[in-house]
């Protein structure tokens, strides 16, 4: 009897999807801290929104330096 081969890559299969279908990944870790949640005073929060207002400024890097979600501070510049 003859050896039965596998089957080859054809032009429409990409070796990069059979490969990765068949290897499996790492499980992924979660880390979760027991932090409470920032407090922030309302001086706080009026010398970023000001920040974020100046001319030739980014509140998206306002944002990230002060470690704060984009949503946060364009809420606060709402209000």
């Amino acid at each position: 009897m003859g050896r039965t081969l596998p089957p080859r890559i054809t032009e429409a299969e990409d070796a990069h999807t059979i490969t990765r279908m068949s290897v499996r990944e790492k499980p992924v870790e979660v880390i979760t801290r027991g932090e409470r949640r920032r407090s922030w005073t309302g001086a706080q929060k009026r010398d970023i929104v000001m920040e974020s207002l100046e001319p030739g400024g980014s509140p998206i890097a306002v944002a990230r330096r002060h470690g704060i979600g984009t949503g946060l501070l364009y809420t606060w510049r709402r209000q």
